[in-house]
């Protein structure tokens, strides 16, 4: 799925539905990472640093777990 960054939904509220229907081979692509700024009209720092703590954290790994699926580098 795609996202608009200023929505109002969280990323963890997002995840789950986007990875009802996959199929093999299916790329989760974002772009996770820590804020360079605090300042709240840096929405994309915001959404990277949302996007990191949801991903690391146990929430996202149940997900994952409870749709029988598993994290592989991507073969480029």
């Amino acid at each position: 799925g795609i996202y608009e960054f200023s929505a109002k939904t969280s990323f963890a509220d997002m995840v789950p539905r986007f990875l009802i229907e996959v199929e093999e081979g299916t790329l989760m692509l974002c772009h996770p990472g820590m804020p360079v700024s605090s300042q709240a009209s840096d929405v994309h720092g915001m959404r990277r640093a949302e996007e990191f703590n949801y991903l690391a954290s146990n929430a996202f790994h149940d997900v994952l777990e409870s749709r029988n699926l598993r994290l592989r580098r991507a073969l480029l």
